[in-house]
């Protein structure tokens, strides 16, 4: 059975890198598990079709010179022209939201009529509060009815029975375990005479509640109390200036860090000496109260324990979370100071996290998942 798997997402965008990431791991996992697999996406202004296997990706196909006033609609007319280079039997693409033609719902209408299956995957649902302008949400939900008509199969993270009139398959987000470099420490996760860090990694939005932390920190240093607490904020995002100006109105410079865009080497640098990552913990400002962030497993692989607001049924035997309320309250910062150092007492902490890790939240049990689900199209 031959797979493409469809994301309109840029290779080369920071803001969406970890989306990216996630696209290179389910393809990873895919392969790992015997599915001839392609993949297509955006690399600069080209579209890229490629094959992956075990031993890495080959470029089949390219397609040149791609304006982003045309982008949408011309990457899913060649998915068409991708789906019969490749000959695949299925067509897994991400949920491209549709603000104004329903291009990628012409898209599945001809991939059926042309007799292949097709696979949406909703990464969150419902995300009607991402979207600010009501004309848009409106036009989006019109025309993702309308796919809705041209779909085989939906997966998504978001617990439901079905979207749109169509049964949903629920999972959760993994991690790419083939392809990713993680920290590879042995160190504690508080040096002797350092202060507890505290790592945020995100294209860093209103719902990942990082201000939470930044007004816990000034309740914390200005209590002239408890564990010194250092927090380094990586990333860009939209969201960034309104933490900047927090942190010079609140004195809080010495204590914070922002480092701006990171990946590979200095990325893996950054969580050597890090003590536990902050999840997103403001997921309640766009109405969930569970997912599979990506950006958990991350810290988890690095060997890291996690802060978390929400529900993930993949860590319900992860013991190395520090849960805080689903509000906009400051975060207790001791509390979570008291937390690390309780953990690090674990021997091996980094080693043991990074094992529950790497052997529970591959990309592969996914591959498996969705292996089962195309097999029985054609039962």
């Amino acid at each position: 059975m031959r797979l493409l798997v469809c994301y309109r997402i840029n290779q080369h965008s920071t803001r969406m890198a970890g989306v990216f990431r996630k696209f290179q791991g389910q393809l990873a996992g895919f392969a790992a598990v015997g599915i001839e697999v392609y993949g297509l996406y955006m690399s600069y202004n080209r579209q890229c079709l490629s094959r992956w296997t075990p031993a890495g990706e080959e470029v089949l196909q390219q397609w040149q010179d791609i304006g982003k006033d045309t982008e949408q609609a011309v990457f899913w007319q060649h998915t068409v022209d991708a789906a019969n280079v490749c000959d695949a039997d299925v067509v897994y693409a991400r949920y491209d939201q549709m603000y104004a033609e329903p291009h990628q719902a012409l898209c599945f209408a001809a991939l059926q009529e042309g007799g292949r299956k097709t696979v949406i995957e909703f990464p969150t649902f419902p995300y009607a509060e991402e979207i600010a302008d009501p004309q848009r949400r409106s036009i989006d939900e019109g025309n993702r009815c309308l796919l809705s008509r041209h779909v085989d199969r939906v997966f998504s993270t978001a617990i439901l029975e079905a979207i749109d009139g169509n049964p949903s398959i629920h999972f959760n987000n993994k991690i790419n375990v083939h392809g990713e470099r993680f920290s590879d420490s042995t160190a504690p996760l508080v040096a002797d005479g350092s202060p507890i860090h505290l790592i945020a990694v995100a294209n860093v939005c209103d719902w990942h509640g990082y201000d939470r932390v930044i007004e816990g920190l000034y309740n914390h240093v200005n209590g002239h109390q408890g564990a010194p607490v250092h927090v380094d904020i990586v990333g860009d995002g939209p969201a960034l200036p309104d933490l900047v100006s927090r942190v010079n109105a609140l004195a809080l410079q010495p204590y914070v860090t922002f480092h701006g865009y990171q990946s590979g080497a200095d990325l893996v640098a950054l969580y050597d000496k890090a003590s536990v990552g902050i999840g997103g913990i403001g997921a309640h400002r766009k109405s969930l109260t569970q997912d599979s962030a990506l950006k958990n497993r991350e810290y988890i692989c690095n060997g890291l324990p996690v802060v978390m607001s929400t529900y993930d049924g993949d860590l319900q035997d992860f013991d190395y979370i520090h849960h805080v309320p689903a509000d906009d309250s400051a975060v207790n910062i001791q509390a979570l100071a008291d937390f690390v150092l309780h953990c690090d007492q674990q021997p091996d902490i980094r080693q043991h996290i990074r094992q529950f890790g790497q052997s529970t939240l591959s990309w592969d049990s996914f591959a498996e998942q969705v292996k089962r689900a195309m097999e029985a199209l054609y039962e």
